[in-house]
């Protein structure tokens, strides 16, 4: 079945010469960068970037590998496009002709869209960094690595230039490099972030019983530093937790939910892309873009919704 995935992406990509656009979160980055090597290997000469999440909603695309960039993300499909993902169904790999899948890969579970592409494509990878990395896309810090390397990641959430150099660096198998930029910029982490972590977690308001929500700025690099690991610790405490990042002008422009309790989120997401919000994600864990709406009008449609609750706490919080 992987050789059908292989022979798919590398006819695309010769078609298309190599257009990757990817999620720019740590899993999505590793994932692009292990396709940045493979295909430069076989000749190909690739171009990639990662859309912010503004401008996702009516992002055109055509003659793309997207890596979880799907169509519930806002995107529009033109013409043919390849999708790599792994959430909201079973790790995939899916030709689209406009927003119909023609071809489809399934490769059952994977732990991350980074240990999908390692599996499909067979590639070398270190393997203590591709464990963080699992680590860090199913919400929890196993070894020291994935705190240390998810940390630097957080410090830097809005740099560009931090992504296209962890891609290079992972494209060309510079694995300590990688470990060692981790090391040195996760030192921040005590004087900055752990304050703002405590302001969250105290701050943490209840959206309706057994839901808690915290409200973080999504401008501002210590606040969306703050923002995963304060609803890490809210998660502990209670059935679900929600994250909202606002502007300058109190205006909601993404959230984060997520549960550590067995409760299915995904149910969460169709409610809320019915309201016209761009939602998607796994049972555990997902995320929301708004559009153009104040903080107060999506605490209303938060409040609508048929939270589940086999015995939950939802809580929704804003870093």
């Amino acid at each position: 079945m992987s050789g059908g995935a292989i022979c798919l992406l590398e006819n695309f990509a010769r078609r298309y010469r190599g257009a990757i656009a990817s999620d720019g979160d740590l899993d999505g980055i590793f994932a692009t960068g292990l396709l940045v090597r493979y295909l430069r290997g076989i000749g190909i000469d690739v171009r990639y970037y990662y859309p912010s999440p503004r401008e996702l909603r009516g992002l055109t695309v055509d003659g793309y590998i997207l890596v979880e960039l799907p169509l519930t993300r806002g995107l529009i499909y033109r013409g043919e496009n390849i999708l790599i993902d792994h959430h909201n169904g079973p790790a995939r790999i899916e030709l689209f002709r406009d927003s119909e899948v023609v071809k489809s890969f399934s490769l059952g579970e994977a732990k991350s869209v980074a240990d999908l592409v390692v599996r499909v494509l067979n590639i070398d990878i270190d393997t203590e960094l591709l464990d963080a990395v699992n680590q860090i896309d199913m919400g929890e810090y196993r070894t020291p690595l994935a705190e240390m390397i998810h940390k630097a990641y957080l410090l830097n959430i809005s740099s560009s230039e931090m992504r296209i150099m962890l891609t290079e660096l992972v494209a060309e198998c510079r694995w300590n490099k990688i470990k060692e930029w981790a090391e040195k910029e996760h030192t921040k982490w005590n004087s900055f972030v752990e304050p703002r972590i405590d302001y969250f977690v105290k701050r943490a308001q209840v959206l309706v019983p057994s839901v808690v929500f915290f409200v973080y700025r999504e401008d501002n690099d210590i606040d969306k530093a703050a923002r995963t690991p304060a609803l890490m610790r809210l998660e502990d405490m209670y059935d679900i937790v929600i994250s909202i990042g606002v502007d300058e002008n109190n205006n909601a422009v993404a959230a984060r939910i997520a549960t550590k309790k067995p409760i299915d989120l995904t149910k969460v997401f169709e409610q809320l892309r019915k309201m016209g919000h761009n939602a998607g994600g796994r049972a555990k864990v997902g995320g929301v873009q708004f559009n153009n709406r104040t903080l107060s009008e999506v605490l209303a449609d938060l409040r609508k919704i048929n939270w589940p609750r086999p015995n939950i706490s939802v809580r929704v919080i804003y870093a």
